[in-house]
């Protein structure tokens, strides 16, 4: 009798076993017809895809536009087109060596340019050279330019001296000043700026061509003397001139802020014994 009952639970258990597996064998089976219908509709996706991509790459070749013509470069590897193209894209896109190149690669794909993909070195040089040949291009000397003097970043213990220019034959008064009003006219690296200095870079600055009828500084005394040792008038910032004025204006304001926020952590460890560790007065 025992034995009896234990062959039929031992037949009720492999009952249950082949119904799950068949329910298993089952789903399977749905999940691979379903596979076989994506490749199948990826398949032909992809087909119409690479019919469309041959129609228009046979159009584009066929296409009476204007072709660029590659122009070889002295002691480079690369055309002028490529270069060119290159720099414009960092200038005017504002994006990174790696994206530069990869967006080159996206151009020459879907445009058949047949350019040769630069290196992120090979375009890092090429802005080098660029922006040297700048800093060394001489101006028109019938032109006026505004003069915009100041003594920047450091750089360990050098300090960069940054004169901008604009161009009084392009600028329009009526709007503010931008990016694209500027011009980088000098860059200069050393330990500290005298005005006599300061004075040598403005002379190299006249002798390329830029003729100065004034400038504007922050008011910094070095650089001031050194205008007026170069005879070129000096107008005064107007932003540093109204942060002064803010500065002046806000300044015991800032000290009653203060004040109050101590006397409010000083309340607070008085009345509730509240940490003083835990309390940031700037958060406050």
């Amino acid at each position: 009798m025992k034995l009896q009952k234990n062959l039929e639970l031992r037949l009720l258990n492999w009952k249950n076993k082949a119904k799950q597996r068949g329910q298993e064998s089952n789903n399977l089976k749905k999940q691979l017809k379903s596979c076989r219908q994506g490749s199948l509709k990826w398949k032909n996706k992809y087909k119409k895809e690479k019919s469309q991509r041959l129609i228009y790459e046979k159009l584009l070749k066929n296409s009476s536009g204007i072709k660029a013509v590659s122009q070889k470069v002295r002691n480079h590897s690369y055309d002028l087109e490529t270069i060119n193209l290159s720099i414009q894209i960092r200038e005017s896109g504002l994006i990174s060596l790696r994206s530069c190149c990869n967006l080159l690669g996206l151009l020459n794909l879907v445009f058949k340019l047949n350019l040769r993909i630069p290196s992120i070195g090979s375009i890092r040089n090429w802005e080098y050279k660029k922006g040297y040949y700048n800093l060394q291009k001489k101006g028109d000397i019938t032109e006026d330019w505004v003069f915009i003097i100041d003594e920047s970043y450091c750089i360990g213990q050098q300090t960069l001296l940054v004169i901008l220019g604009v161009n009084l034959k392009d600028y329009n008064f009526k709007k503010s000043l931008n990016y694209n009003d500027t011009k980088l006219l000098s860059l200069g690296i050393g330990p500290s700026w005298t005005s006599s200095k300061i004075e040598d870079e403005l002379s190299k600055l006249i002798g390329r061509g830029y003729r100065g009828v004034y400038a504007t500084t922050d008011g910094a005394k070095n650089i001031a003397k050194s205008l007026r040792d170069s005879s070129i008038p000096q107008v005064e910032d107007c932003t540093h001139v109204f942060s002064k004025l803010i500065e002046k204006a806000y300044k015991d304001l800032e000290e009653l802020i203060e004040k109050e926020k101590k006397e409010f952590v000083t309340v607070l460890f008085l009345e509730k014994g509240t940490n003083l560790t835990n309390i940031s007065i700037s958060k406050i």
